[in-house]
């Protein structure tokens, strides 16, 4: 994959995190949060209610921006809203909020494209998303994940279903046997290469955890 410094574009790490005011009835906030790649300084930051989710349409896109995010960001009209603002995105995917598309418009199962990749298999398939009515074109970007990384996976599934009060389903089990994000790039960067991309994702965790610290 090429060195995040030969790819002459702004890459942003994006995401949310909650905050509390001091004190045992302190008030919380959503802050919603874009760091750059590789430099890690912040260069756009939100607050607003807990009640108000998290969404790629909440952030100033420039033209050439590539925005990263984690499942929460995997909803059409947020992608929709940065291809219209000149960016790309990496998303993380998931087999509910972010449908699939051929290009022929009918409906794609992520898991039987995934399926066809071997462990440490990293592949890409084109595929598209619909919003108001508009196909947008991407590709969905995947790699199988080793059996210790993905039993590992599994059991993280099984306690979050746990702590909910939730069934899981066979397909989620799967499905947390594979990494996989939606991009909007195009060709020129390889799977590789996006998969490489998101994996800095974990950098505005770190990123958050140091805020909390001083905040």
């Amino acid at each position: 994959p090429a060195p995040l410094e030969a790819i002459p574009r702004r890459i942003r790490l994006v995401d949310g995190t909650m905050v509390s005011e001091p004190g045992s009835t302190g008030s919380q906030w959503r802050l919603h949060y874009s760091i750059e790649l590789p430099g890690l300084h912040c260069d756009e930051v939100i607050t607003t209610t807990p009640k108000d989710g998290e969404t790629l349409k909440r952030f100033t896109v420039h033209p050439g921006d590539i925005l990263i995010g984690d499942r929460g960001y995997a909803h059409p009209g947020g992608i929709a809203h940065v291809r219209r603002e000149g960016g790309d995105v990496i998303i993380r995917s998931n087999l509910v909020t972010l449908p699939l598309y051929d290009s022929s418009g009918h409906r794609v199962s992520a898991l039987t494209l995934l399926r066809e990749l071997k462990p440490g298999d990293c592949a890409d398939w084109p595929v598209q998303i619909k919003h108001d009515k508009q196909f947008l074109a991407g590709r969905l970007c995947g790699l199988k994940k080793s059996e210790i990384a993905a039993e590992k996976a599994r059991q993280r599934v099984r306690r979050e279903s746990q702590r909910g009060g939730t069934q899981i389903q066979p397909e989620t089990l799967e499905a947390a046997g594979y990494v996989f994000v939606f991009t909007t790039l195009d060709t020129p960067y390889p799977p590789s290469t996006v998969m490489e991309l998101y994996r800095g994702r974990w950098q505005i965790e770190l990123a958050f955890k140091r805020l909390k610290s001083l905040v």
